[in-house]
């Protein structure tokens, strides 16, 4: 058995269904392993950027790692773009690039550059293989690390001679699969403080995070939350983890939440944050945390405890280990049920919905093309909590983000890279980790032409997802910033388009045109139904 069969028998022993990237003559002895391994689909996409992006849908969509695979040289720098972008988010992939011959490695030889370094500081480890015995355990610890702990990228780079040679070194039954790895236990004294914290606070807030989803902690935290009373406030990650209709719910704070939600953070005498790192985009670059809060935090990651802001009590636990003990401790001490509590909590419930109601508002004036509330308020009306959305990257996003969500994993963007030609390429790896739900990216004209070469993927593959655009031919969030701060001088940010619908004929998809408000739905509507890949072009302003 050579390297390249080692590197596709251990993919099969760790469950991996699809395997996504771009060929080239560095990474071809582990291509041609794949190929004969039926238990594994191999996706071909037009730039590497799109390939570790579906690895990182796969990943978010079931909790697993996606893969994805480049060559050396301009495919690692192109392979990068997501793999950073999952970094920034903690979503664990196993990112593998190939390399020129060994004997040939840096000694400045075409396509020779220190992939290893490259990829070191987006990822929790990097690595080149020097022995082909050595692939089989490489692989297994890669798959481990990425989701003990904080989750997030890792990655192996193998040399072409490396795939085509042959060894004796046998593939193990991973020693531990992640996924499955044993959940890190409180400690119970850091319960019990966190838990009289708590129930002593008059402004108490829970601050959920990313980590909430990855432990599936859903219906604790929904649980916790209903047995103390105490008000909800997400990341962007952690959308959906608890039903945004939930009357304890206070959807998002920060850059893409509710001036409410920001205001109970602002306010609280005691924040929980569970499963979090306190981003500084829910946080405004952690202004929005008052230092005479006493915080408790949760976190696998023991680094991550007091990293942004001073923490009372750090739980570095598994995020459900963790609201399952407090919970029981909770019902063990038995605290004073506070009216109060109840009453400041509706009251923050009543006020989040009147601005949401607010935020989709169509502005006042004449518009020549569809305000980005329009669009967003009849998107709201059609999705059920069946859709999952994908989220591109742009000042749209300020507004469509706004979007409620009810259901984990049913929300999926770049938040801390804020990486633009996310939509569409996470999309299809979420589509096809969760072929039985439906899958709508919301994008901007910038952000899809960057990727936009990859419908032919989506067509080829037979990856049926539905990308709206909202075309204001802009990059709107710099053109808004040259506006307000630069005079109104404006230099590259308009830019001229093609016809989408057009455009996405021509790849062999469905095209639609939205010039007014009601030709949406029905567009929206047809295309999901449809089971083809399909783009909506809506006229925006």
């Amino acid at each position: 058995m050579n390297g390249g069969a080692l590197v596709a028998q251990s993919l099969k022993r760790h469950g991996v269904e699809f395997l996504f990237g771009l060929p080239d003559t560095t990474i071809l002895g582990i291509l041609d392993a794949v190929r004969a391994e039926p238990s594994i689909r191999y996706i071909s996409v037009r730039h590497e950027q799109v390939a570790s992006m579906m690895a990182d849908g796969v990943a978010r969509a079931t909790g697993k790692p996606g893969v994805c695979i480049s060559q050396c040289g301009p495919g690692a720098l192109n392979l990068l773009y997501g793999v950073a972008s999952a970094f920034k988010d903690s979503t664990p992939i196993i990112a593998i690039t190939g390399n020129i011959d060994s004997k040939y490695v840096g000694r400045d030889a075409w396509h020779d550059m220190d992939v290893p370094a490259l990829f070191a500081p987006v990822t929790k480890w990097s690595t080149r293989i020097t022995d082909v015995r050595d692939i089989p355990a490489a692989m297994d610890y890669a798959f481990r690390l990425a989701v003990t702990g904080r989750p997030g990228p890792v990655h192996i780079n193998i040399p072409i001679d490396l795939q085509n040679k042959e060894a004796t070194a046998a593939v193990p039954e991973p020693a531990l699969a992640g996924w499955e790895s044993k959940p890190l236990e409180p400690s119970q004294d850091d319960i019990d403080r966190a838990v009289r914290a708590l129930a002593g606070a008059e402004r108490p807030v829970i601050f959920a995070g990313g980590g909430v989803i990855w432990a599936d902690a859903t219906d604790a935290l929904i649980a916790f939350a209903e047995h103390t009373g105490i008000p909800v406030i997400v990341t962007d990650t952690a959308r959906g983890a608890i039903p945004e209709n939930h009357p304890q719910a206070l959807g998002p704070s920060g850059l893409f939440g509710s001036p409410t939600a920001t205001r109970a953070l602002k306010e609280a005498d005691v924040i929980f944050g569970v499963g979090t790192r306190f981003p500084d985009v829910s946080t405004a670059k952690w202004q929005d945390i008052s230092p005479a809060a006493a915080i408790i935090q949760n976190n696998t990651d023991s680094g991550e405890i007091g990293r942004h802001v001073p923490v009372a009590i750090g739980i570095v636990a598994d995020a459900r280990r963790c609201l399952e003990a407090m919970l029981e401790r909770w019902e063990g001490l038995r605290p004073r049920q506070r009216t109060d509590r109840a009453a400041r909590t509706a009251a923050l419930k009543e006020a989040v919905d009147a601005e949401l109601a607010s935020a989709l508002t169509t502005p006042p004036g004449t518009h020549d093309r569809i305000p980005i509330q329009d669009m967003v308020r009849e998107l709201d009306a059609i999705l059920d909590d069946e859709t999952i959305v994908v989220m591109d990257g742009g000042l749209f996003q300020l507004t469509a983000a706004r979007l409620p969500f009810y259901r984990p994993r049913s929300y999926f963007a770049s938040i801390g890279l804020g990486v633009m030609g996310y939509g569409l390429s996470a999309a299809m790896g979420v589509k096809l980790a969760r072929p039985d739900r439906p899958v709508l990216v919301v994008s901007g004209d910038g952000g899809f032409q960057m990727v936009s070469q990859d419908l032919e993927t989506a067509v080829r593959a037979q990856i049926p997802v539905v990308v709206v655009i909202y075309n204001n031919n802009a990059f709107a969030a710099p053109r808004g910033h040259q506006q307000r701060s630069y005079g109104g001088r404006l230099i590259g940010v308009n830019h001229t388009n093609p016809d989408f619908a057009e455009l996405a004929m021509l790849y062999g998809a469905e095209g639609r045109t939205v010039r007014t408000i009601g030709e949406l739905r029905p567009a929206v509507e047809d295309l999901l139904k449809s089971g083809r890949v399909g783009v909506i072009e809506v006229h925006g302003e």
